[in-house]
């Protein structure tokens, strides 16, 4: 380094650091935990302050740590730079030029001092990687009690094959299996895509493990979770239909839970804290649990439902591997699945939703394979069969009138529910159907600001179906909560809708929201309604990003791809997005190879958890 480099000086590295974070490539948490980190340790090395400002910004990005060999490789990558945003900014020093002929050796020999040698210091290294002290904690604790549960031999029930026959008597020798794989294992995984019998399985699994244990005369404390509100009542949903076809004794049937929990309700969020109720010292009172769309669980509350199971319990992780991984740091799903042939993961491939001829299963198997030509192909066809279409539109631009046309007709369901109130017999069957046509369409985007965000396609959507501003609240309006919300009992991710349900009184709009994380206080309702002050975080929900679309369906799925790439763009996002429709899938474009670069990039999750 040259030494007028930032890297020679440490004011000019944090003069850096603040003028990239004044252009929207850090955030002010990155530049502030950097400067904090030079105030502790006045002689931490520039590069090693580059450092921590990067594992900071890449837990944002969803990356466990700040892996330095790829960062080498490419570093504009690492603060996820665009074609569009090396090109406007040439003022700046670009993290390429800044780390140009750095060698790895030379940033590893920076990484020295107080800050990652003391007890307890706040950064650690280990090899390649850096990590914030409390990632690299939860890392740790992940792979060693899941290391410790593979240990731990399984009680297989007697005569398992004998007991597996009845159960699945139909054609699924691929969900026997996989139970059968599961049975033998205190921790399982049992992946698979859309329609594969997870939920299936994980039933007649749990019915097995019930019956042999009842026979015992120990009947076993089972208890079902999901991430998020949403994923919470679609399981719901499944587990009572699936467990009133099982061929079992009434008793056994009784015994499994209807009810499934989101995962901060089962294990006792502590309001304003990143603790819960239970844990290591405190476990949950239960012999299995079952985890449904784990790949949306992130390390860290990873690393919290492993320390709050108790030592001789089962752990049952449902999923799907090749989704997108969870909002938050880790990616601990895909990381545990990565193992080729381990014993205790199951992989399910037939889609019991789509036929063979379906489009939106050939479409996603096209773009999970990374085989553009493929899936575009497949577009060309207008593939109707099977129940699943697809069609792909083309836009001018942003603003052309054709996205509103479609957006009117996707959406005229739901307007006609909101305007159907009189030929209800009551409030609460109107509000369901309400809610029910609201989850007929949905329009999803790749990106939140600028022209194809879900924040401008938002305001485009209320002006086109209501012909006013996105502002305030108003009858009609959906809304997704941003924040959990514990005094109301409201999670990230919970959807309602603002309904007038008095509308003689000035503050007759209440938000009506599904009954879906197992709370038993309100097992008397499928809904709960809040006046909309007593909402905290919550944000216009017609379009969402294809990341908070996980644990949902929609008859009909929109994705709208923006006219130019971007790192947020990847196969695992489109697969994601595709998969959320039941019926249609619709693709709407208009750059040029936008949805061709998408498929052929993977994305990419750095942490240790594989090795």
């Amino acid at each position: 380094m040259t030494p007028s480099s930032p890297l020679a000086d440490r004011k000019q590295l944090l003069d850096l650091l603040r003028d990239w974070t004044k252009r929207g490539w850090l955030r002010e948490l990155d530049f502030a935990l950097a400067r904090f980190f030079a105030d502790l340790d006045p002689n931490a090395a520039p590069l090693l302050l580059l450092g921590a400002a990067l594992t900071s910004h890449q837990l944002g990005q969803g990356h466990v740590c700040l892996d330095l060999a790829a960062t080498l490789q490419d570093p504009d990558a690492a603060l996820s730079l665009s074609p569009e945003d090396k090109a406007a900014n040439t003022a700046t020093l670009l993290p390429a030029q800044l780390l140009r002929g750095i060698r790895i050796a030379a940033w590893q020999d920076a990484l020295t001092g107080d800050l990652l040698s003391a007890t307890n210091a706040p950064l650690v290294s280990a090899g390649t990687r850096l990590y914030l002290r409390r990632y690299w904690n939860c890392e740790r604790a992940v792979a060693d009690r899941i290391a410790l549960l593979r240990q731990v031999a399984a009680d297989v029930p007697p005569n398992l094959e004998s007991r597996l026959e009845p159960l699945f008597a139909d054609d699924s020798a691929e969900q026997k299996q996989a139970c059968a794989t599961a049975l033998r294992h205190r921790f399982a995984i049992i992946t698979g895509g859309p329609g594969t019998g997870k939920t299936t399985t994980v039933v007649r699994l749990l019915a097995l493990l019930q019956t042999a244990a009842m026979e015992t005369g120990r009947p076993l404390a089972i208890k079902l979770a999901a991430p998020t509100g949403k994923a919470a009542a679609r399981l719901t949903e499944s587990i009572r239909a699936q467990v009133d076809k099982l061929a079992v004794d009434e008793t056994v049937r009784a015994s499994i839970p209807r009810e499934v929990a989101t995962v901060h309700r089962l294990l006792g969020s502590l309001p304003n804290t990143r603790h819960f109720r239970h844990n290591a010292q405190n476990p949950l009172p239960l012999d299995v649990l079952v985890i449904d769309e784990a790949s949306m669980v992130s390390l860290e509350m990873m690393a919290s439902l492993l320390a709050a199971l108790p030592a001789t319990a089962r752990l049952i992780l449902l999923g799907d591997k090749d989704q997108l991984a969870s909002v938050e740091a880790g990616a601990v799903l895909g990381d545990l699945c990565a193992t080729p042939n381990a014993g205790h993961i199951a992989v399910l491939t037939r889609s019991h939703r789509f036929g063979n001829d379906s489009g939106i299963g050939q479409l996603a198997q096209a773009v999970n394979a990374g085989d553009a030509q493929c899936a575009r192909a497949l577009f060309r066809g207008q593939k109707t069969e099977g129940g699943g279409q697809i069609c792909a539109t083309r836009l001018r631009d942003a603003d052309d009138p054709a996205l509103d046309a479609l957006l009117r007709e996707s959406y005229a369901p739901y307007l006609n529910a909101l305007n159907a109130r009189s030929t209800f017999a009551n409030d609460e069957a109107w509000a369901l159907e309400a809610l029910k046509a609201f989850d007929q369409f949905r329009l999803l985007s790749t990106l939140r600001k600028g022209a194809w965000g879900v924040e401008a396609q938002n305001r485009r959507i209320v002006k086109t179906l209501f012909g006013h501003e996105d502002q305030g609240w108003y009858a009609g309006r959906p809304v997704m909560v941003t924040k959990n919300d514990y005094s109301v009992n409201l999670m990230n991710g919970d959807i309602g809708i603002a309904l007038v349900l008095d509308p003689d009184l000035p503050d007759g709009l209440r938000v009506v929201f599904p009954k879906n994380d197992g709370d038993p206080d309100d097992a008397k309702s499928g809904l709960r309604y809040l006046h909309p002050g007593r909402l905290g975080e919550v944000e216009t929900a017609f379009a969402m990003t294809a990341h908070k679309s996980q644990g949902s369906e929609f008859t009909h799925t929109a994705l709208l791809l923006p006219d130019a790439s971007n790192p947020a763009l990847t196969r695992e996002l489109l697969y994601t997005a595709i998969t959320r429709a039941k019926e249609k899938f619709s693709l709407i474009e208009s750059g040029e190879g936008v949805f061709e670069e998408a498929v052929g990039k993977q994305v990419a999750r750095y942490s240790g958890l594989r090795e």
